[in-house]
């Protein structure tokens, strides 16, 4: 992500690159002998300022320090083109591979939340293609005394997280010990044992 500073809420930056990978392929059922293949996928990266804030992550040993973040939205995807001897690949070749010409891959929503003096976001929420639920949470324990795993987890320990960027209610679960409460300005994540 590129952010030039100084940023405002609203600040928004687009990228799209490219990336090719040849190689040949060898189908003679299709009547080709090693013949010349482009994947071109085109990633359209969008990232917005969506917000910023004060954000405290409590720990079994009491709460961390507040921090000042930036509540980075960023979505991205890419176009995939297949291209076979120099042209479009047919149809029916891709059909077979199950692929097609313009589809939409690897999509990856995310917000982050990013604290000064550190590359990795205090927290990072992956969402859905629809950007409607979260799918995954995760936090950076860098100088915070977070457990290391799981199985240290006591069954009254209780996460707060802000500023949390929905005016509406919803709920999070996990299969895994996490599991998630948002509602008005605050955003309860709570882990029980099992």
């Amino acid at each position: 992500m590129i952010l030039d500073f100084p940023v405002t809420k609203g600040y928004s930056h687009k990228s799209v690159s490219r990336r090719v990978a040849k190689f040949k392929i060898n189908i003679p059922a299709f009547g080709l002998n090693y013949a010349p293949v482009q994947h071109v996928a085109n990633v359209i990266r969008e990232d917005t300022l969506t917000a910023w804030g004060k954000m405290k992550v409590y720990t079994p040993n009491g709460p961390s320090p507040s921090y000042d973040v930036l509540v980075l939205l960023s979505l991205q995807h890419q176009i995939d083109s297949f291209y076979l001897n120099g042209l479009p690949a047919p149809a029916n070749l891709l059909t077979a591979f199950g692929q097609q010409q313009g589809q939409r891959t690897n999509v990856r929503n995310r917000l982050y939340y990013y604290r000064s003096n550190r590359t990795a976001p205090l927290l990072l929420v992956n969402l859905n293609e629809q950007v409607t639920a979260f799918t995954g949470l995760f936090f950076d324990a860098d100088s915070l005394s977070l457990p290391s795993h799981t199985g240290e987890l006591d069954a009254k320990f209780i996460t707060t997280l802000f500023p949390n960027p929905t005016a509406d209610y919803f709920i999070l679960t996990s299969t895994a010990w996490i599991k998630a409460l948002c509602y008005d300005t605050k955003f309860l994540i709570s882990a029980e044992k099992k």
